[in-house]
């Protein structure tokens, strides 16, 4: 294949990636990835890496290893490999990583027998860093499993479809095992997770603690799209019982929510009062 075919394949692939499906595909992916064993998300990227540097080894010290071709080849592959993983994520990049533990045990093998001091140790050192990683996250993910509750989830791969399934598990608890829950993806997921976290509260919620959180929040996001801030306006709306339309702003809502506090306020100061001069 000529330098120009290559190029313009290289180029076809990059503007496929740029495509917004592309982009829900891989995201899609790297969560499902991430629920089934976290650590392939790091093994991934490491095979990306410890492919070209093996290549670049044994191309330097002259050892012909299986699986591994020039540097050039494996630059070109592992290119192709991840702007591939958009759509076919982990098929086009797991399998660098199996190539460089093959690779790694051939050349070393091979440079024993060709009584190559350097090169022993160079792939012997890029070997054992290799090896030491994925061992090490493994161990890590046996001893110290990563937190996956449904809200955990949420908040990591937003817009996902495992975060529409971590919605639905939490729709089926009980309002007072998932409220806390809802609480925390209004507060530390992205705005469209966000809002239908809010939706979920003014349904559930109380409103003298998530009136003030759903604003806090709208606030927080108030320069997003106004598709993101309908939810919360809404949310505010039914929780807090005040009709006033969807695209009210958050200064509006905070406007409102003032005034409701200082007329709670003095209803509770005037029952006092009165209960004092009794």
């Amino acid at each position: 294949m000529g330098r120009n075919r290559i190029r313009l394949l290289c180029l076809l692939l990059f503007c496929l990636t740029l495509s917004p499906s592309a982009s829900a595909c891989s995201q899609c992916t790297a969560a499902m990835m991430w629920i089934f064993f976290p650590p392939l998300l790091l093994w991934e990227w490491l095979g990306l890496v410890w492919f070209p540097v093996l290549a670049l080894l044994c191309w330097k010290f002259q050892i012909k290893a299986r699986f591994v071709p020039s540097p050039k080849v494996s630059l070109f592959l592992v290119v192709c490999g991840y702007l591939l993983s958009f759509w076919l994520k982990p098929l086009t990049t797991l399998p660098f990583l199996i190539f460089s533990m093959i690779g790694t045990c051939s050349a070393f093998r091979r440079s024993y027998e060709i009584n190559a001091k350097w090169s022993r140790w160079g792939i012997g050192l890029v070997g054992f860093v290799g090896m030491g990683m994925i061992l090490g996250t493994t161990l890590k993910e046996v001893f110290s499993p990563t937190i996956q509750t449904p809200e955990a989830i949420i908040i990591r791969w937003p817009g996902t479809a495992s975060a529409r399934n971590g919605f639905r598990i939490l729709g089926e608890f009980k309002p007072e095992d998932s409220i806390s829950s809802y609480r925390r993806i209004l507060r530390e997921g992205d705005p469209f997770e966000a809002g239908k976290a809010a939706v979920q509260l003014a349904r559930i919620g109380e409103t003298q603690l998530d009136a003030p959180l759903i604003l806090e929040t709208m606030e927080k996001y108030s320069t997003e799209r106004r598709f993101y801030l309908d939810p919360f306006s809404l949310s505010l709306a039914k929780i807090t019982g005040i009709g006033l339309p969807a695209e009210t702003s958050a200064q509006e809502w905070r406007a409102q929510w003032q005034a409701i506090k200082k007329k709670s306020m003095f209803d509770d100061d005037r029952i006092t009062t009165g209960m004092d001069d009794k």
